[in-house]
């Protein structure tokens, strides 16, 4: 039986740990150089492919590259996705260079890859395997590269543990700048949520929507019900472009979630002064007012993949997610009610709710730490402004991981 004062201790023990714990990142990318694995990715597979040694040790692996490739045995109308994995030296500070340890592939017809619409039908299963791979660790980092139409939501909804799953396109620099505030972040467990989703006859006309008044009301209803407690009333902000763009100014503050329209070219607003738009040109505006430096955006909009996402990466938000689908009101609210249960019920760091809601995730609603697209280039003085601030946290970031061991 244990005693007074051993139960005294572990009572003590417990609230100690439920109150450094609770509030508390689980999920950061792994320490290692983006900027070195992105550049030479294709290089890096090459050599896991060409690998002769036995499988990698269960959970020894840090880190995995997912891409597609053609072989030369297979035919023009076949693609491999491929799957490297890599060890990494222990006894460096600061692990810059991977260690090739395993790798998979699986061959599937070109144009199944390429039909985004039926995506999990057809490669559903592959990047089941890719991530479930035992030679992962639980807490491995699996980068997407953007290019490959590999459908990254799966990867999200299949990851185990602490598992980060990202997207990367272009900008090998930029990618491993974002990864590094990603991994140095402060635990945030606040949502900014502006719902400007059509609210009259006329906003659905002009949106070119579907639907009545009546059934976005309804939908709107429902976000104000998910926010109609004491703890969670102030995360509904006010339906204006001025809200907005004040809340984006403040990168320190809460992740911001967007549900409006999108035309695949910018976001159509229904706000409290009428019908407004932002597009890449309101928002590399608010990036170089922020000096370079946004808050993570979820973007619960249909199509803003391809345009309206790498305006925000472009301006210097280190991690956004968004869809190159249309997104249905139920996909959106169901996702939504999972991330504000996750965040204000189990005090989870809102990043870290959104992968713990992967099973929740819209169709395609991907995660990206870098989509930067030359069509949508910020002037040079925004991206100088924009490097020199997170080079400033890429030399603290190296000086804590140098001092933390």
């Amino acid at each position: 039986m244990k005693s007074s004062v051993q139960a005294a201790f572990a009572a003590t023990f417990v609230l100690f740990a439920t109150s450094v714990f609770a509030d508390s990142v689980e999920r950061r990318p792994t320490s290692i150089d983006y900027e070195h694995v992105v550049d030479n990715s294709a290089e890096l597979i090459g050599l896991c492919a060409a690998l002769l040694s036995p499988p990698p040790e269960k959970g020894s692996c840090d880190l995995a590259i997912v891409s597609t490739s053609s072989s030369s045995q297979s035919s023009e109308n076949k693609v491999e996705i491929v799957s490297g994995q890599f060890e990494f030296d222990e006894r460096s500070l600061y692990r810059q260079k991977p260690v090739p340890a395993g790798y998979d592939f699986d061959e599937i017809d070109k144009s199944k890859l390429q039909d985004s619409t039926n995506s999990e039908t057809y490669t559903g299963q592959i990047l089941k395997r890719i991530v479930n791979n035992e030679a992962l660790s639980n807490d491995a980092t699996l980068i997407v590269d953007g290019d490959s139409n590999i459908d990254t939501s799966l990867l999200v909804k299949y990851a185990r543990g602490n598992q980060f799953v990202i997207e990367q396109k272009t900008s090998s620099e930029r990618f491993n700048l974002n990864m590094l505030r990603l991994r140095q972040r402060l635990y945030k467990n606040e949502l900014s949520v502006f719902d400007f989703s059509p609210a009259t006859d006329d906003a659905i006309r002009d949106f070119g929507v579907g639907g009545t008044a009546r059934e976005w009301k309804r939908f709107s209803r429902r976000i104000e019900t998910m926010f109609s407690t004491a703890d969670t009333r102030q995360a509904l902000e006010p339906r204006t472009l001025e809200a907005l763009r004040s809340r984006l100014l403040d990168s320190t503050g809460k992740v911001v979630v967007i549900y409006g329209h999108s035309d695949g070219e910018s976001i159509w607003l229904d706000t409290d002064n009428g019908i407004e738009r932002l597009t890449p040109e309101d928002i590399r505006e608010i990036g170089e007012a922020a000096g370079g430096r946004l808050p993570p955006i979820l973007l619960l909009n249909c199509e803003t993949e391809s345009v309206i996402a790498p305006a925000f990466l472009s301006a210097g938000s280190p991690f956004v997610a968004a869809t190159d689908k249309p997104m249905t009101l139920t996909d959106a609210t169901r996702f939504l009610s999972s991330i504000v249960t996750k965040v204000y019920g189990d005090k989870k760091d809102v990043i870290d709710a959104f992968y713990d809601s992967g099973n929740k995730l819209p169709f395609r609603l991907r995660p990206m730490a870098d989509r930067v697209d030359k069509s949508t280039d910020a002037s040079q003085a925004g991206m100088s402004q924009h490097v020199k601030v997170i080079q400033e946290d890429y030399r603290y970031w190296i000086l804590v991981e140098k001092t933390s061991s």
